[in-house]
């Protein structure tokens, strides 16, 4: 049998098992989830007016990459016939909430790999209008903190929502600017000291508008990523979980005291048990 025979002989053996296809997310890693969900769904800026945008057609994963019983050969399959390809997608809001369902379950307890994922969910948490997609994305970054072992509401309360001065940010943000590894490399050896007390200061407080906490989990997860220096990361890796908890703390306590009509349908009754003596 010739390699066209094997492969046609496959292809329908594959069509076969295609009737027992499982959900879009079954068998992902949560790279492949994250980079499906960007696919799908961009944040849009609208002159300061931030929306989510959902794509009616994108590449997304083929279905055999996402076929329970082909979890253990969709590696060579997907090297052989592709991994993705651009589909018409009949409800897109549907198909990124399997994907942040699934989300939760491939992060373990990677710092990466959660910093990239509470990104997704904050955004999708802050603006999205579907409730069911918000509750998922507030239950992703739940799910987040405990595997990180995060307490957005240690200590003193007061403390924790007091924000950061406006000047002690500017400050910090220039220092990080100049002392950012690409910087860095173009200056020879330079003293890391500034760039610790400059990565602490801007995660030690909340930010005050909420879309600047989700940019700074980004811009955070990007410096680490890049970061050659074994000194400097532990600092930023402090810095990331930090501003983690700042993100995940503004957005819970948004769904029980902010009164706009855009939390009603996520909003407890009740607030969280930790929350009863605020």
């Amino acid at each position: 049998m010739g390699f066209d025979s094997m492969r046609q002989w496959f292809v329908c053996s594959l069509g076969l098992i295609a009737l027992h296809s499982c959900t879009v997310a079954v068998g992902l890693t949560s790279n492949e989830i994250i980079e499906e969900i960007d696919e799908i769904v961009q944040v849009i800026d609208n002159d300061g007016d931030p929306s989510i945008s959902y794509a009616q057609q994108a590449r997304v994963s083929n279905w055999y990459m996402h076929n329970a019983l082909l979890t253990p050969v969709r590696r060579p399959i997907g090297w052989l016939f592709g991994r993705r390809e651009e589909l018409l997608l009949q409800n897109p809001g549907q198909h990124v909430r399997e994907l942040l369902k699934e989300l939760p379950n491939e992060l373990s307890n990677d710092l990466t790999a959660c910093s990239l994922a509470a990104s997704r969910f904050a955004w999708f948490a802050e603006l999205d209008k579907n409730p069911q997609t918000r509750i998922l994305a507030i239950d992703g970054l739940a799910r987040i903190c405990e595997a990180l072992q995060l307490t957005p509401f240690a200590g003193s309360f007061v403390t924790a929502s007091t924000p950061l001065a406006p000047s002690t940010l500017a400050k910090a943000r220039e220092s990080i600017r100049m002392l950012r590894p690409t910087a860095r490399s173009q200056e020879g050896e330079v003293a890391l000291e500034p760039y610790r007390d400059a990565l602490a200061q801007i995660s030690g407080s909340i930010l005050v508008e909420w879309d600047q906490r989700i940019l700074l989990v980004e811009q955070l997860s990007e410096l680490l990523a890049s970061e050659p220096q074994e000194q400097a990361k532990p600092w930023l890796a402090d810095a990331v979980r930090r501003s983690i908890e700042h993100c995940v703390r503004g957005i819970l306590l948004g769904t029980i005291s902010d009164r706009s009509s855009r939390w009603s349908e996520v909003r407890p009754v009740r607030g969280p048990p930790f929350l009863s003596k605020v």
